[in-house]
């Protein structure tokens, strides 16, 4: 009889995560090499099970790396993003400063 927590092809992957039981299934981590369930594993909808390769601790170590190592190249673009679309982030932070005081207001 077949071990069903570790499945053998993609179908039986995918079979598990529309069951909405992620934690039965396991999945090895790209980057550490880990066996894990798959709740441990951020979305994907280009992967072929749903799921990235690297774990939630590889991804969140890999993702602080790679904006240390492109910090002012993405500070510079999100300059020019918000300078070219000026409008468009004068109403972002109207409305969130509208919704921030009626949240303050329930609050109180």
């Amino acid at each position: 009889m077949q071990d069903h927590s570790t499945p053998t092809d993609m179908a039986e992957v995918k079979a598990a995560i529309n069951e909405q039981n992620p934690t039965t299934v396991t999945k090895k981590c790209i980057k550490c090499g880990r066996e894990k369930t798959l709740d441990q594993f951020r979305r994907s909808k280009g992967g072929p099970c749903g799921r990235h390769g690297y774990c939630k601790p590889c991804h969140t170590a890999y993702s602080r790396q790679s904006y240390l190592d492109n910090r002012n190249n993405r500070i510079s673009q999100a300059k020019k993003w918000n300078e070219a679309n000026r409008e468009k982030v004068r109403e972002y932070k109207t409305l969130w400063a509208a919704n921030k005081k009626a949240q303050n207001s329930q609050i109180s």
